[in-house]
């Protein structure tokens, strides 16, 4: 009778050994399955598209466009920051700022060629243009040369009407003001000029400008945008050092916003021996209100404009992508689709979630 009872508890104690050491090797199965998969111990972190992550998933851009042509390829090499954007109804307008060509891009499919190239005439050699801006009557304008304002004609015609009296790299258009981005200010003073109808230049926005050691230093350090909007308000920002984002809304209040960048964007830049740190390539208010924002993901050619990330207006970054190639401007945005200006002379659609 014992040795029944002994046998039937160790029969027992048997199957509950069992038991838990099936249940303890399942809880093991999942994270030896995920080892086998994507290699344990591995030091690069899996790809996230969360916010904050080092590294942003990557996401393929769809080529809409490459133009063909010597004429487009020399626009879009000379296309840049201070080369001139405007954006319109149908897509965007695009100037070479040596190239001294206009390129109209048609976005919404509204015509039979996407492009549209207009040789500018009027331009001196060795004239640079900067900036591409309108009035409330329709007019364009860009600076040119650095120290005069000049009229953009329909025919493509460019005339210089107005001395400035500083000296500009470019000009923008923002509801009825223009923007101008001073080529030189003293520290503590603000990088942009503005003038509304047919009032005077005046210092506008809370950026100050910050001093160093030699002018040349001054120059880059110094160096201030302003991205596009499809919004009701227009982003401005220094090009080096930390990110210092200030918004301007359509009464001409300026407000700062707390852009940050996530660990593993910006990029480098050298100049002279020194390296400096870049903080946005491009910027771009969207419809919903939202900051899209275009920025390296480290130094060189390689990894020139392939960060493309989604803030909130309090700074918060929603949403960031890794492309797998370089982009110089965000050209519209519409929802989660993001038209960008590629580096290799053509223009691409990727999608921001």
């Amino acid at each position: 009778m014992r040795s029944a009872v002994t046998g039937r508890c160790f029969a027992y104690f048997f199957m509950i050994m069992v038991t838990r050491i099936y249940r303890y090797t399942l809880s093991f199965l999942p994270p030896l399955v995920a080892c086998f998969l994507i290699g344990c111990g591995s030091d690069t972190p899996a790809p996230s598209s969360e916010p904050g992550s080092l590294i942003p998933a990557l996401a393929h851009v769809a080529v809409l466009t490459r133009f063909s042509g010597q004429e487009a390829q020399d626009a879009f090499a000379e296309l840049g920051a201070l080369g001139g954007r405007l954006l319109t109804r149908t897509g965007v307008q695009l100037l070479g700022a040596e190239s001294k060509l206009l390129l109209d891009l048609d976005l919404k499919g509204t015509r039979p060629e996407p492009l549209v190239v207009t040789r500018l005439e009027g331009v001196a050699d060795r004239v640079k243009l900067g900036g591409l801006a309108v009035t409330p009557d329709g007019r364009l304008w860009t600076v040119y040369g650095r120290t005069e304002l000049a009229r953009i004609s329909a025919q493509g015609e460019v005339r210089a009407v107005e001395q400035l009296p500083f000296s500009a790299y470019a000009v923008y258009s923002w509801r009825e003001t223009l923007l101008a981005q001073v080529a030189r200010s003293r520290a503590g003073e603000s990088p942009f000029m503005g003038r509304t109808g047919a009032g005077g230049w005046q210092s506008v926005g809370p950026l100050k400008t910050r001093k160093h050691a030699s002018n040349r230093e001054s120059l880059l350090w110094n160096t201030a945008h302003c991205g596009a909007s499809r919004a009701d308000l227009l982003p401005c920002w220094f090009l080096l050092g930390e990110p210092s984002v200030v918004l301007v809304d359509t009464d001409g209040n300026w407000t700062a916003c707390p852009l940050a960048l996530p660990a593993g964007a910006g990029g480098r830049v050298s100049d002279t021996g020194n390296v400096y740190p870049i903080s946005f390539r491009d910027l771009f208010v969207s419809e919903k209100g939202e900051i899209i924002a275009l920025t390296d993901t480290g130094a060189g050619d390689a990894h020139r404009g392939r960060f493309l990330g989604r803030y909130s207006l309090d700074g918060t970054l929603l949403a960031s992508i890794r492309l797998n190639q370089g982009a110089r401007q965000v050209l519209d945005v519409l929802r989660d689709k993001v038209t960008l200006l590629l580096r290799d002379d053509g223009v691409g659609e990727v999608t921001l979630p």
